[in-house]
């Protein structure tokens, strides 16, 4: 019952992560994304303290996290974004890779 606890966390973990990682790194309207992005981001961030004890997890929720933020930043302030937008995938992916680590590799 626990175990199932932890892997619905890490799934929904994994969920809200990607649908952040589409609005905030896709080119809608700015309005748009703000609307969206505004309480999901601020769950992101909570849900790596409640996953604290994979602690690959929580280091790679955070810095997911960092790098939406500073892109969404970016995009509000119409500076140049591209190294934000390229640090992004990566981000993602490896917090991909850190639930994998604890979930096991799942085929897709």
């Amino acid at each position: 019952m626990i175990w199932r606890k932890e892997v619905d966390r890490l799934i929904e973990l994994e969920e809200l992560a990607g649908r952040l990682v589409e609005d905030i790194g896709s080119y809608k309207a700015l309005e748009t994304v703000c609307a969206r992005v505004d309480v999901p981001l601020e769950q992101l961030e909570a849900m790596g303290g409640r996953l604290a004890r994979y602690p690959k997890v929580r280091q790679s929720a955070r810095e997911l996290v960092m790098t939406l933020k500073t892109l969404l930043y970016e995009r509000r302030k119409h500076m140049d974004d591209r190294e934000e937008r390229a640090n992004l995938e990566p981000a993602y992916r490896a917090l991909l890779e850190a639930c994998d680590e604890v979930l096991g590799k799942r085929s897709v």
